[in-house]
This record gives C-alpha cells, sequence and structure tokens, in this order.
C-alpha cells in the first residue's frame, strides 16, 4: 500500500466482496423495494465482477420500464443486450442468486458494503479524459476541466 503526499494509506484498489455482490443482486431479483432502493442507491460500477455488473445494468433496465424485477425479465434483458458478460449468464444462475437472497433487512446491510466499498476504490483521474467520462463523471462531450481559483485563493 501507498502513502498519499499527506501521509494516508491510499485505498486498495481491489476493494470487493463478491459475497456481498451476489447477496445484493439476490435481493434485488426477490424483493421489489429492495430493487428500487438499490437501484437508486448503487451504480454498475459499485459491482467489481462483470458478471454482477452486467445483472445490475439489466436489473436497472428492467425496473426503468416499469417491468417486474425478477429473473425472468432480467435473462430477456440480458439475452437482448448480449455481451461477452451477459452471455455467461443464465437464467439458472438468476434463480440461484435470488433463491440465495438475504432476509430483507440484511440486504440493506448488503447494500451498504457495495456502497461502500465502491466508494473506498480509487477514482479514475480527471487527466484521463476517456476513463473518466467512461465512469459518468462529465457530461457527454466535455473534457473535465481543472477549476484553479474556485472557492479558493490562489495568488
Amino acid at each position: 500500500m501507498t502513502t498519499t503526499l499527506i501521509g494516508h494509506p491510499e485505498p486498495d484498489p481491489h476493494l470487493n466482496d463478491p459475497a456481498a455482490e451476489r447477496r445484493l443482486l439476490g435481493a434485488v431479483l426477490r424483493y421489489p423495494s429492495i430493487g428500487d432502493h438499490a437501484l437508486v442507491t448503487a451504480t454498475a460500477m459499485a459491482f467489481t465482477n462483470d458478471r454482477h455488473r452486467a445483472i445490475f445494468q439489466a436489473a436497472a433496465a428492467v425496473r426503468g420500464r416499469g417491468q417486474p424485477c425478477d429473473p425472468a425479465h432480467v435473462e430477456a434483458e440480458l439475452s437482448h443486450h448480449s455481451s461477452a458478460r451477459a452471455d455467461s449468464v443464465t437464467i439458472d444462475d438468476l434463480h440461484q442468486l435470488a433463491a440465495h437472497a438475504p432476509p430483507e433487512p440484511v440486504a440493506i446491510y448488503y447494500l451498504a458494503i457495495v456502497r461502500d466499498l465502491a466508494a473506498l476504490r480509487p477514482k479514475p483521474s480527471p487527466a484521463d479524459p476517456d476513463t473518466y467520462r467512461a465512469q459518468g463523471n462529465a457530461p457527454e462531450g466535455i473534457p473535465p476541466m481543472p477549476m484553479h481559483g474556485f472557492l479558493t485563493d490562489d495568488d
């Protein structure tokens, strides 16, 4: 682990908890209220596993259309937007996730774990506009700009 200029350790770029991600996805597929809360609270980038990210994005798309976020609808969404990540997810995988979902109150705990670990991971650098924009941190077509002197005195 390296240290920053002010002596604090930089966060580990591999902070993740795959079990928490699976439990959260199972809860999203099983409980409508958890699905609504998770889709507002977390983003797809909170998931470190490509398969988990694809499932979460498909669940968000299904929920955005007002359909129930169950394994059948999510699997249909994944097959509609087939990619290398989504091809490896089967309906049985989605049913397994839903079957092993924790109780609703515990699912909120897993949501907090996934969200907080994502917040601790290093963010992409604004110096790399392609990565920064791909993460959704800059408006499309507008490169991020440093704001020297904004709310500070640079004299």
